[in-house]
């Protein structure tokens, strides 16, 4: 999540090159698929066998409604007067935000090595 984090922080950074574009578009894609698949098996053993199955219905059910949330924002965001370069800066930077929200979240999760 730190390095979506990031890599979604560089892109506010943009010095208008392709290749920087490309390659922090790559790094942001390729760490937060990882981080969410290892935050979907995690939170999987958290939960007890009997529960488990709501547990990540509940969890991925937020995660689509906040995905909505997310694309309402970002569009008024961009559809605001002020220059494309700040907008595009400020979703980003937003999504920067949430995105260290999430990491920090998930490192006050409970240890379940031993469970």
């Amino acid at each position: 999540m730190f390095a979506a984090c990031a890599a979604a922080l560089l892109f506010a950074f943009d010095t208008g090159e392709r290749m920087f574009i490309m390659v922090c578009a790559a790094l942001f894609n390729a760490s937060a698929a990882c981080a969410w698949n290892g935050i979907d098996v995690f939170s999987s053993e958290l939960l007890p066998s009997r529960i488990r199955g709501t547990g990540l219905g509940l969890c991925t059910a937020c995660g689509r409604v906040g995905s909505i949330l997310a694309n309402v924002f970002n569009s008024n965001v961009l559809a605001r007067q002020q220059s494309d370069e700040q907008n595009v800066a400020l979703v980003l930077i937003s999504a920067g935000i949430a995105m260290t929200l999430g990491a920090v979240c998930v490192l006050r999760l409970p240890e379940t090595l031993t469970r």
